[in-house]
């Protein structure tokens, strides 16, 4: 519900995308023949994109180390307790261009093969 409440107000404050992927369903639901992912290229890049700029929680899930380890070059004692901070990976201007950007054509180029499922 998190995910399609933010894709629904960031495709109301970007009207051209919104335009984009409505002429997209529009053009292909409700044809001939079955719809598939590929007719709607644009609506799951937004979706994607949505996901990257607001994702449903914006911490991993807790994780414990079950043994010491070296991460990073850093000593991590057995027990410890790691949370990633999602968000901020996912905004990360080393990896995104204009991380706090809505742009659906980053998943329509250049991270049109990332699959958000994991």
């Amino acid at each position: 519900m998190v995910t399609l409440t933010w894709t629904l107000s960031l495709l109301l404050n970007n009207r051209q995308v919104l335009k984009k992927v409505y002429e997209e369903l529009d053009q292909h639901v409700g044809k001939r023949r079955l719809l598939t992912e590929s007719d709607i290229n644009n609506l799951v890049a937004t979706i994607k994109e949505a996901m990257r700029l607001c994702p449903p929680g914006p911490l991993s899930v807790q994780r414990e180390f079950r043994e010491d380890c070296t991460v990073g070059g850093y000593q991590v004692p057995k027990g410890t307790w790691l949370l990633v901070n999602l968000w901020k990976i996912q905004t990360d201007p080393r990896v995104w261009d204009d991380p706090m950007e809505f742009k659906l054509e980053r998943f329509l180029t250049t991270h049109k093969d990332v699959d958000v499922r994991g």
